[in-house]
């Protein structure tokens, strides 16, 4: 009886763990394709022509793009944040 207890009881600590991990979307890697309507260096974002306003990681150099390029990005949702992780030129 003991065994079929501690067996219900990690079984179900498994699957709860389980939900949580699949009912996070901050793990979900997005791309995104657009005109830059924007940039702000100094809060180092970028805005697209959708409205959407992405903060790029520090390894993104937004001085090498300008308002009107399309471009392509990859990004990630950090609570309320847009997270991108890289930013190039559309093709």
């Amino acid at each position: 009886m003991r065994i079929l207890v501690s067996s219900l009881a990690a079984l179900a600590l498994l699957g709860g763990v389980s939900a949580a991990y699949a009912g996070s979307a901050s793990s979900d890697i997005l791309n995104a394709t657009g005109a830059i309507k924007s940039l702000d260096p100094a809060k180092h974002t970028v805005t697209l022509d959708n409205g959407s306003t992405y903060v790029a990681a520090p390894n993104v150099k937004l001085s090498k793009f300008k308002a009107g390029e399309q471009v392509r990005l990859s990004y990630f949702k950090s609570g309320d944040a847009l997270e991108m992780m890289w930013m190039k030129r559309a093709t």
